[in-house]
């Protein structure tokens, strides 16, 4: 592609409520949208799942082995992040975009995941728009979250810049929502000497940095930005840059 290629996760803790089932902050995901629509090259977007996804993936026990509880959650689950997929879809439409949604699960083939469709779609003119989402592999519900979505696409596009945004100003040494005396790390390269903690069903905190760190093999510039502020995007080169970069 002669244009860069930016990778873009809207994280489902700062689009959503994650504790209010189905809760959209539909002004807060249309802020981060304006401002991605500013950014040079083409675009892929990811979002999380938030209270869309993990609060009845927990309820159902997924992920596990196939019952028909789990069965009925996944079925509820996928539709759940459609609809959310739909919601952020029609933001950027709303700007003149053009949105196109990948249902994750479909993708998923011969036991691995296939993205030659979205970046086909890419090349188009299009934005692809994919999701975490649940999927059935084998005698087990599983769920295949964004973080790897993010993962696998940078493996595959290498792409120029990756953005994570997040309900927080970046990467603290501590979880700044429990301890307050917690730091902000500007630059990191890898996760030693930083408490991660929180769980969700996707694996937690830990897991979601270390998919980080591993994603800036193979891009040139990973920032992680608190979604509130989107803005920041535009100071990555200044001193006064409020994130966290990953080298």
């Amino acid at each position: 592609m002669d244009r860069p290629v930016n990778l873009i996760k809207m994280g489902g803790s700062i689009i959503t409520r994650k504790n209010s089932y189905r809760y959209f902050r539909s002004q807060v995901a249309s802020k981060i949208i304006k401002e991605i629509m500013e950014i040079d090259g083409e675009k892929i977007i990811v979002h999380g799942g938030g209270s869309f996804g993990h609060i009845k993936s927990l309820e159902y026990g997924i992920p596990g082995e196939i019952t028909p509880k789990r069965l009925a959650g996944a079925s509820l689950v996928h539709s759940d992040m459609l609809e959310l997929s739909s919601r952020i879809a029609g933001l950027f439409a709303s700007l003149g975009e053009k949105p196109y949604i990948f249902s994750t699960s479909s993708l998923f083939r011969q036991g691995e995941m296939d993205y030659a469709e979205p970046v086909s779609y890419l090349r188009k003119g299009l934005i692809p728009l994919l999701f975490g989402d649940t999927y059935i592999s084998g005698n087990r519900v599983l769920i295949y979250s964004g973080d790897r979505i993010m993962l696998d696409l940078s493996r595959q596009i290498k792409p120029s810049k990756v953005i994570f945004f997040s309900d927080v100003d970046g990467v603290f040494t501590d979880d700044p929502k429990e301890n307050p005396e917690a730091k902000l790390l500007q630059r990191i390269k890898g996760t030693a000497g930083i408490n991660a903690t929180g769980k969700d069903a996707t694996g937690g905190m830990k897991l979601k940095l270390e998919t980080m760190v591993e994603v800036k093999r193979y891009s040139k510039e990973v920032y992680i930005i608190n979604g509130r502020f989107p803005e920041r995007i535009r100071e990555t080169d200044s001193a006064d840059f409020k994130g966290t970069v990953i080298e």
